[in-house]
Protein backbone atom coordinates (compact mmCIF):
# COMPACT_ATOMS: atom_id res chain seq x y z
CA UNK A 1 0.00 0.00 0.00
CA UNK A 2 1.86 3.00 -1.18
CA UNK A 3 -1.04 5.46 -1.20
CA UNK A 4 -4.01 6.07 1.01
CA UNK A 5 -7.33 7.00 -0.50
CA UNK A 6 -8.15 10.22 1.36
CA UNK A 7 -11.87 10.17 0.52
CA UNK A 8 -13.63 6.87 1.13
CA UNK A 9 -17.40 6.70 1.51
CA UNK A 10 -17.24 4.19 4.34
CA UNK A 11 -21.02 4.19 4.86
CA UNK A 12 -21.49 2.47 1.50
CA UNK A 13 -18.92 -0.29 2.17
CA UNK A 14 -19.61 -3.72 3.67
CA UNK A 15 -16.82 -5.66 5.37
CA UNK A 16 -17.15 -9.40 6.10
CA UNK A 17 -15.10 -10.64 9.05
CA UNK A 18 -14.53 -14.40 9.33
CA UNK A 19 -13.12 -15.39 12.71
CA UNK A 20 -14.13 -18.08 15.20
CA UNK A 21 -13.10 -15.97 18.20
CA UNK A 22 -15.98 -14.08 19.81
CA UNK A 23 -13.47 -11.65 21.29
CA UNK A 24 -11.94 -10.88 17.89
CA UNK A 25 -15.43 -10.48 16.41
CA UNK A 26 -16.25 -7.92 19.11
CA UNK A 27 -13.02 -6.00 18.38
CA UNK A 28 -13.62 -6.05 14.63
CA UNK A 29 -17.26 -5.02 15.02
CA UNK A 30 -16.44 -2.07 17.28
CA UNK A 31 -13.47 -0.90 15.21
CA UNK A 32 -15.07 -1.26 11.79
CA UNK A 33 -18.53 0.07 12.67
CA UNK A 34 -16.87 2.85 14.67
CA UNK A 35 -15.00 3.90 11.53
CA UNK A 36 -18.28 4.10 9.59
CA UNK A 37 -18.19 0.84 7.65
CA UNK A 38 -20.91 -1.83 7.80
CA UNK A 39 -19.59 -4.96 9.49
CA UNK A 40 -20.92 -8.46 8.84
CA UNK A 41 -19.67 -11.33 11.03
CA UNK A 42 -19.16 -15.00 10.19
CA UNK A 43 -17.79 -17.41 12.78
CA UNK A 44 -16.63 -20.11 10.38
CA UNK A 45 -16.04 -20.81 6.72
CA UNK A 46 -19.42 -22.40 6.04
CA UNK A 47 -21.27 -19.39 7.47
CA UNK A 48 -19.06 -17.05 5.45
CA UNK A 49 -19.76 -18.90 2.20
CA UNK A 50 -23.51 -18.67 2.90
CA UNK A 51 -23.23 -14.92 3.52
CA UNK A 52 -21.21 -14.41 0.34
CA UNK A 53 -23.79 -16.35 -1.69
CA UNK A 54 -26.70 -14.36 -0.23
CA UNK A 55 -25.28 -10.85 0.07
CA UNK A 56 -24.01 -8.30 -2.37
CA UNK A 57 -21.90 -6.33 -2.45
CA UNK A 58 -19.04 -7.10 -0.11
CA UNK A 59 -16.09 -4.74 -0.42
CA UNK A 60 -13.46 -6.48 1.74
CA UNK A 61 -13.21 -9.85 3.45
CA UNK A 62 -11.15 -10.20 6.65
CA UNK A 63 -10.15 -13.82 7.17
CA UNK A 64 -8.62 -15.60 10.15
CA UNK A 65 -6.24 -18.46 9.32
CA UNK A 66 -6.67 -20.74 12.33
CA UNK A 67 -10.30 -21.86 12.59
CA UNK A 68 -11.86 -25.22 13.41
CA UNK A 69 -13.14 -27.20 10.45
CA UNK A 70 -12.02 -25.31 7.37
CA UNK A 71 -8.94 -23.19 7.94
CA UNK A 72 -8.59 -19.76 6.37
CA UNK A 73 -6.56 -21.03 3.42
CA UNK A 74 -9.30 -23.47 2.42
CA UNK A 75 -12.01 -20.84 2.96
CA UNK A 76 -10.09 -18.38 0.78
CA UNK A 77 -9.82 -20.89 -2.05
CA UNK A 78 -13.57 -21.56 -1.87
CA UNK A 79 -14.33 -17.83 -1.86
CA UNK A 80 -12.16 -17.37 -4.94
CA UNK A 81 -14.01 -20.25 -6.66
CA UNK A 82 -17.33 -18.41 -6.15
CA UNK A 83 -18.12 -15.80 -8.83
CA UNK A 84 -19.14 -13.34 -6.07
CA UNK A 85 -15.76 -13.77 -4.36
CA UNK A 86 -13.35 -13.66 -7.28
CA UNK A 87 -12.68 -9.91 -7.16
CA UNK A 88 -13.32 -9.03 -3.50
CA UNK A 89 -10.08 -8.17 -1.68
CA UNK A 90 -9.23 -10.67 1.06
CA UNK A 91 -7.09 -9.60 4.01
CA UNK A 92 -5.78 -12.40 6.20
CA UNK A 93 -5.68 -11.65 9.93
CA UNK A 94 -3.36 -14.07 11.67
CA UNK A 95 -0.90 -14.65 14.49
CA UNK A 96 1.25 -16.61 12.02
CA UNK A 97 4.15 -14.42 10.96
CA UNK A 98 6.65 -16.31 8.82
CA UNK A 99 7.56 -16.06 5.16
CA UNK A 100 5.97 -19.50 4.71
CA UNK A 101 2.70 -18.24 6.21
CA UNK A 102 2.75 -15.23 3.91
CA UNK A 103 3.29 -17.52 0.91
CA UNK A 104 0.37 -19.75 1.99
CA UNK A 105 -1.90 -16.72 2.17
CA UNK A 106 -0.78 -15.62 -1.29
CA UNK A 107 -1.20 -19.11 -2.76
CA UNK A 108 -4.73 -19.34 -1.34
CA UNK A 109 -5.73 -16.08 -3.07
CA UNK A 110 -5.23 -13.46 -0.36
CA UNK A 111 -4.39 -9.84 -1.12
CA UNK A 112 -3.08 -8.59 2.20
CA UNK A 113 -1.78 -10.00 5.46
CA UNK A 114 -2.08 -8.31 8.87
CA UNK A 115 -0.45 -9.88 11.91
CA UNK A 116 -2.42 -10.10 15.16
CA UNK A 117 -2.31 -8.22 17.38
CA UNK A 118 -2.82 -5.20 15.18
CA UNK A 119 -3.83 -1.65 15.93
CA UNK A 120 -7.08 -0.09 14.75
CA UNK A 121 -5.29 2.52 12.63
CA UNK A 122 -3.52 -0.18 10.59
CA UNK A 123 -6.76 -2.10 10.05
CA UNK A 124 -8.71 0.97 8.96
CA UNK A 125 -5.88 2.10 6.67
CA UNK A 126 -6.05 -1.30 4.93
CA UNK A 127 -9.85 -1.13 4.70
CA UNK A 128 -9.72 2.40 3.27
CA UNK A 129 -7.29 1.18 0.61
CA UNK A 130 -8.77 -2.20 -0.25
CA UNK A 131 -12.46 -1.22 -0.08
CA UNK A 132 -11.95 0.90 -3.19
CA UNK A 133 -10.25 -1.89 -5.16
CA UNK A 134 -11.55 -4.68 -7.34
CA UNK A 135 -8.68 -7.10 -7.41
CA UNK A 136 -7.19 -8.82 -10.41
CA UNK A 137 -6.65 -12.57 -10.16
CA UNK A 138 -2.88 -12.22 -9.67
CA UNK A 139 -2.92 -9.16 -7.40
CA UNK A 140 0.14 -8.78 -5.18
CA UNK A 141 -0.10 -9.84 -1.55
CA UNK A 142 0.80 -7.14 0.94
CA UNK A 143 1.74 -7.62 4.56
CA UNK A 144 1.64 -5.58 7.71
CA UNK A 145 3.67 -6.72 10.68
CA UNK A 146 2.70 -5.47 14.13
CA UNK A 147 3.11 -1.73 13.94
CA UNK A 148 6.01 -0.20 15.87
CA UNK A 149 4.05 3.06 16.03
CA UNK A 150 0.70 3.98 14.48
CA UNK A 151 2.18 6.56 12.11
CA UNK A 152 4.99 4.36 10.84
CA UNK A 153 3.05 1.17 10.11
CA UNK A 154 3.37 0.32 6.43
CA UNK A 155 2.57 -2.69 4.36
CA UNK A 156 5.41 -3.78 2.17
Amino acid sequence: MTQQNPVVDRRSKSILGIDDSWEMQAILHATINGAGYTYVAAHDGAEALDIIAAREPLHVILLDVQMPGMDGYEVCKLIRANPKGKRVPIIFLTVNNTVGDLEKCKAAGGNAFIVKPFNAKTLIRHLDHWSTQLIKPAARLESAAPAPAPDTAKAS
